[in-house]
């Protein structure tokens, strides 16, 4: 029995010390970290990130291109805050707009502000996986405080097609059954989540 117990102890003392030395590594390599799905949304409101915090990417299994920015305190990838009531140039679109694989002058929003040569501030409210109506639901919401002077759209080739797909936070097409004053977008609830199903 005390044999047993020993190489229990032993085999859990070497569990940690491996869980340890991983969460070691894991901090300091470009793992992805500091993406995370916000649930605090109001009535109304779509999904963002969580933020204003830091975050770092990197893509393929040896982690090339480490890139190190910022999601905003509107939940947005950006290196600034949004002003409500700013004349503003936006950019929507789905993951290709929202850039998280580029520091900001590299991104979409970055090159478009470069473009702009600083006549408005570029927002960049675009938002990995999601589609065309979700794009068109979340310009009309942002409407609301934010003053749309320019506007560029990213559309891919299944943009149309998965919107018909309801998903947690996001608009979606609502289909029609010959009624032509019905509203064609419905936005999908946040789910509010428990302390623990956030740690976990």
């Amino acid at each position: 029995m005390r044999s047993f117990l020993t190489r229990t102890l032993g085999a859990m003392v070497a569990a940690g010390l491996l869980l340890l030395l991983l969460e070691g590594m894991f901090r300091v390599l470009p793992v992805v970290k500091g993406i995370h799905r916000s649930d605090d949304s109001g009535p109304g409101q779509s999904q963002r990130l969580m933020g204003p915090r830091p975050y770092t990417y990197s893509t393929g299994w040896d982690m090339r291109r480490p890139v190190h920015a910022q999601v905003n305190a509107q939940g947005f990838v950006s290196p600034r805050d949004f002003v409500s009531g700013e004349r503003v140039a936006g950019l929507f679109g789905d993951s290709f707009a929202e850039g998280l694989m580029f520091e900001f002058p590299r991104s979409p929003a970055g090159q478009m502000q470069a473009a702009l040569g600083g006549a408005l501030p570029v927002y960049n409210f675009g938002q990995s996986g999601t589609s065309l109506p979700h794009t068109l639901g979340l310009a009309r919401e942002l409407g609301r405080s934010y003053r749309f002077e320019a506007a560029v759209v990213l559309v891919g080739p299944q943009d149309y097609v998965d919107g018909f797909t309801p998903e947690e936070g996001s608009y979606h097409w609502v289909e029609q059954v010959g009624a032509p004053d019905v509203e064609v977008l419905a936005l999908t609830p946040v789910r509010s989540r428990g302390r623990l199903n956030k740690i976990v």
